[in-house]
């Protein structure tokens, strides 16, 4: 065979998301575990060169010492690129919770919220403008599934709830929403429901 591979920088990482944008390049997501499971990325104009390592977020609170983020990754038509992100209080990831939602239509340079409203990286705060669903104060855990994009570009993020990470019925209903940016304001739709949590890998 003819295939080969030819290694590109030396980075650890965990859950690299790329994206390729055209006419802009390379555009990777990625988790690092520095203690804090903090999430970044960087752009490549070739796949051979690349920007350092941005941060994109990391939420801890007063007396964490830990923070960390699970997050599933869009590309619209246009290359505009999103991200919706939980969080896990403490650094738990049996705790995760909530939604972020950021979005850049400039590979990296600006982020934004659905509306347009620019936000500055990394995300700290629990209640950042950027949250979109506070699953936390509820006692809810999420698992985000899928981002995607409607035929108007707006952004729909498809998850789930569960009172907690164990299997059986004791931590159900686990119930599966699609949160839809109207162009307007977030619309949280119920689906369906389920008997497992289904936490890893996207739809």
């Amino acid at each position: 065979s003819d295939l080969s591979f030819e290694c590109k920088g030396g980075s650890i990482m965990a859950y690299p998301q790329p994206r390729y944008v055209p006419g802009k390049g390379h555009f990777l997501f990625f988790t690092r575990y520095d203690g804090v499971r903090q999430l970044f990325y960087q752009t490549s104009p070739d796949g051979e060169n690349w920007t350092p390592y941005r941060q994109l977020a990391s939420i801890m609170m007063v007396g964490d010492t830990k923070s960390g983020h699970y997050q599933i990754v869009g590309q619209r038509e246009d290359g505009l690129l999103a991200t919706a992100f939980n969080r896990h209080p403490g650094g738990d990831c049996d705790l995760r919770t909530s939604i972020y939602y950021v979005q850049t239509a400039d590979f990296g340079q600006t982020w934004t919220l659905a509306d347009g409203t620019r936000v500055e990286l990394p995300i700290t705060r629990r209640s950042d403008p950027s949250r979109i669903l506070d699953a936390e104060s509820e006692g809810l855990n999420v698992y985000i599934k899928d981002v995607n994009f409607d035929k108007d570009g707006h952004p729909v993020i498809l998850y789930l709830t569960s009172l907690g990470f164990n299997p059986g019925p004791v931590n159900g209903p686990r119930k599966w929403y699609v949160a839809h940016w109207t162009g307007k304001k977030w619309d949280f739709r119920y689906i369906t429901s389920s008997t497992h949590n289904y936490d890893t890998g996207s739809i």
